[in-house]
């Protein structure tokens, strides 16, 4: 397999909870219950797939492994790549606090987490694209079945072979999310913002409403 392949297949789940995450933020925006618990999930997800794992691979092996091969780490687009992997950590950790303020009560903090989210969505949709297009179509072009496979063993080491239950869990979570936006409704305790619906939320702040 080719580790392109690999990485493209991790930006479709990370796509996939984007979209999740786009429909929590169009519900924030209409004054519509929102469960401080599907914030944190979707929070946990960024940090520990998006980042902590495909991230993480791209930065210890795959990017190297490309310098290898005589990209330039100091220009071109691994370095651009670099510098939007920190922007996404930055708004990821004002997604953290919101999400985690909104989880105590504060109706003001869903505003924040969809704000900070709305800027999350629209860096990684263009990152993923250009890495599909431009970086990957790089890798594929230098690297040999042997460096395919290579650094395909390198992720599986990365990952302690916990890769498959990574993608289980997130899809679940994906799906969960998904649901809740089609459906309206949650199973967790909810918060509305006052960004939707000023009068809605005075009735229900600082409490949380449990369905």
């Amino acid at each position: 397999m080719r580790v392109t392949a690999v990485l493209r297949a991790e930006h479709d789940l990370i796509l996939r909870m984007l979209d999740a995450e786009d429909a929590l933020v169009r519900r924030i925006g209409r004054g519509v219950a929102v469960a401080p618990e599907r914030l944190l999930a979707v929070v946990e997800f960024l940090t520990n797939f998006a980042d902590r794992t495909h991230h993480r691979k791209e930065e210890t092996l795959l990017f190297p492994a490309l310098e290898r091969e005589g990209v330039s780490f100091e220009r071109g687009p691994i370095v651009v790549m670099l510098e939007e992997h920190r922007r996404g950590r930055s708004i990821v950790t004002s997604m953290q606090e919101a999400a985690a303020r909104a989880s105590v009560g504060s109706v003001e903090a869903l505003d924040e987490f969809a704000e900070e989210a709305e800027a999350l969505s629209v860096l990684l949709r263009a990152h993923i694209q250009k890495e599909d297009e431009v970086v990957f179509r790089i890798a594929d072009r230098l690297f040999d079945d042997g460096n395919h496979q290579a650094l395909c063993r390198e992720f599986d080491r990365l990952a302690r072979g916990g890769d498959a239950e990574l993608y289980e869990h997130y899809h679940t979570l994906a799906a969960r999310l998904e649901e809740d936006g089609s459906s309206g409704r949650s199973s967790q305790a909810l918060l509305v913002s006052p960004r939707g619906d000023r009068e809605r939320a005075d009735r229900v702040a600082p409490r949380l409403l449990v369905s």
